[in-house]
């Protein structure tokens, strides 16, 4: 009915044209744009069929990818609305195309960035941990060194004192010659002990000046791969888009340039499939249609179906 009342339409305007004389101009473009318009589905009554247009394999996302991506943005909306909105089928009207840019490019090169970062700084935080056991193993080692040479400092000196004491009396006597004999020995192992204490709190010492350049190094490393980040991201700029979606005589189309993760690829195509559908930008960033596409996980909000009975005509709730 719909195609006999156009094709109608585009016969009165024939007419109108070659009763002008220009018959011969109006027949294609007139044709082609009744066609489309009356071929259209209205929103909300029959799925939407989309398909695979470009496929840009610099992406790193293989073609099922891409098509199980779609198939999932697709069940954002239904589950969320109940509807049958959207169907993916061979040759679909709304072709979805990955074209790959600068926008992508320079994503995946702070992505690399990213990447450094996060191993920088957990090299620096291991070597930050071993920088604190060392400094502890040091502290105790230190304290029980110093313990160590008090003792010795005491021990040696009452051992002299002792010796001083029988020097001024002639000697020493033959009943103490054994005792202070021992007691000169345990000495010497006290100070070989003390010493081989201090040749081990030197070489923990030098462990630590060695962390403490390695965390320098990483510290400067970590600089370098912010001051990187920002210029990239500064040459990006702040704001770009994500996705689009384009109508016209020439067919539709949604255009897809940036995304990070597979689960942000999702809802940037939940966004532009909400367009497909009929629905405008809204105010409310928690929404799939908000105009920035900002947030995670493709979750549709009550605003999002809010705007889907507005156009399909009908009230809907978030289940």
């Amino acid at each position: 009915m719909q195609r006999g009342f156009f094709t109608l339409i585009v016969l009165i305007a024939l007419a109108a044209a070659a009763a002008a004389g220009v018959a011969r101009l109006a027949v294609f473009p007139f044709a082609e744009v009744f066609e489309r318009v009356a071929l259209a589905p209205r929103p909300c009554e029959e799925p939407i069929a989309y398909s695979v247009g470009a496929h840009d394999a610099r992406f790193g996302l293989s073609r099922d990818e891409f098509i199980a991506a779609m198939r999932k943005a697709e069940r954002a909306w239904e589950e969320a609305s109940g509807r049958d909105l959207l169907a993916y089928r061979q040759g679909g009207e709304v072709k979805v195309n990955l074209v790959y840019d600068s926008r992508q490019e320079t994503t995946e090169r702070l992505r690399t960035i990213d990447r450094a970062l996060i191993e920088t700084e957990r090299n620096y935080e291991r070597m930050r941990e071993e920088y604190e056991r060392l400094s502890n193993e040091y502290m105790d080692e230190r304290a029980a060194l110093d313990r160590m040479v008090e003792g010795l400092i005491d021990r040696t000196r009452s051992y002299d004192g002792e010796i001083a004491y029988w020097s001024g009396r002639g000697g020493v006597p033959s009943g103490a010659t054994a005792r202070l004999a021992k007691e000169r020995a345990g000495i010497e192992e006290d100070r070989a002990r003390t010493a081989a204490a201090e040749r081990s709190l030197s070489r923990k010492l030098a462990l630590i000046n060695e962390r403490v350049e390695s965390m320098n190094g990483l510290a400067a490393e970590l600089e370098a791969h912010v001051v990187r980040w920002n210029d990239v991201s500064g040459a990006r700029g702040e704001v770009f888009e994500e996705g689009v979606y384009r109508r016209d005589p020439s067919g539709v189309e949604i255009d897809v340039y940036q995304f990070e993760t597979e689960e942000k690829l999702v809802r940037v195509l939940a966004h532009e499939f909400g367009h497909a559908i009929g629905l405008e930008h809204l105010p409310d960033p928690r929404a799939i249609m908000y105009h920035a596409n900002q947030g995670g996980a493709a979750v549709i909000a009550e605003s999002d179906l809010e705007e889907l009975a507005r156009v399909c005509g009908a009230e809907l709730a978030l289940r």
